[in-house]
């Protein structure tokens, strides 16, 4: 296929896989790269809880320097012990498309922390939103109990409606907490996950489908 450069002079397109049925790769006029439907890609942003600023209250959320986690003990609260998180949205983002948080962490037990998650998204140039609250349960869990220690993912699960309008480097703000009295009602009721909650980090997968934006604010 032909495209043309500023002063009109004729350019390739090139195109590679699907094209018929919209999965393909292609490189425009220019060299930039993009690919569409089922040519986009997976990354990851990841936030560590240790050794981040964040707020802890000796006894009920802890660092464990030994095995590199942070512990909700049983008798953490809501609102009082939140973990907070900020992460940008990578620029190789593909603009609407599949945003996936989740928590990465250590189980004990063949049942969840009554886990509350609190986020907001909003675009450079916004006002932030007003917070919204989710519990996370078993049913958010990827992975089956397999044993003491095992490392589990929890996804949030959000609709993909929360990021649709959302642009270049949008902001996701979250605050996590171990809500261990139910004081939310979100849950079934009161935790019965037994000893802390160790969490060892807070990641966000990306739908990319560009190394990156054409200019530096512009997609």
């Amino acid at each position: 296929m032909i495209g043309n450069d500023s002063k009109g002079i004729a350019l390739p397109i090139l195109k590679a896989g699907d094209i018929t049925g919209g999965d393909y790769s292609e490189f425009e006029p220019d060299g930039t790269l993009v690919a569409n439907g089922d040519a986009t890609v997976f990354d990851e942003v990841s936030q560590s809880f240790v050794g981040a600023n964040i707020f802890t209250v000796a006894g009920r959320v802890d660092y464990n320097f030994d095995e590199l986690t942070l512990d909700f003990a049983g008798n953490a609260r809501y609102p009082d012990e939140p973990v907070g998180i900020v992460i940008q949205a990578l620029h190789a983002w593909k603009t609407g498309g599949k945003v996936r948080p989740h928590i990465h962490w250590i189980q004990n037990s063949d049942n969840n922390p009554n886990i509350l998650i609190s986020y907001r998204v909003y675009g450079n140039g916004e006002v932030p939103p007003a917070w919204t609250l989710k519990a996370l349960t078993s049913d958010d869990n990827v992975f089956e109990w397999s044993g003491v220690g095992m490392q589990q993912i929890t996804e949030f699960n959000l609709a993909d409606s929360v990021f649709s309008s959302m642009g270049l480097s949008f902001t996701i703000d979250v605050k996590i907490y171990r809500d261990t009295q139910n004081v939310s009602t979100l849950f079934s009721g009161v935790d019965s996950y037994s000893g802390v909650w160790s969490a060892k980090y807070y990641d966000i997968h990306f739908e990319m489908d560009m190394i990156g934006s054409r200019e530096e604010f512009v997609k």
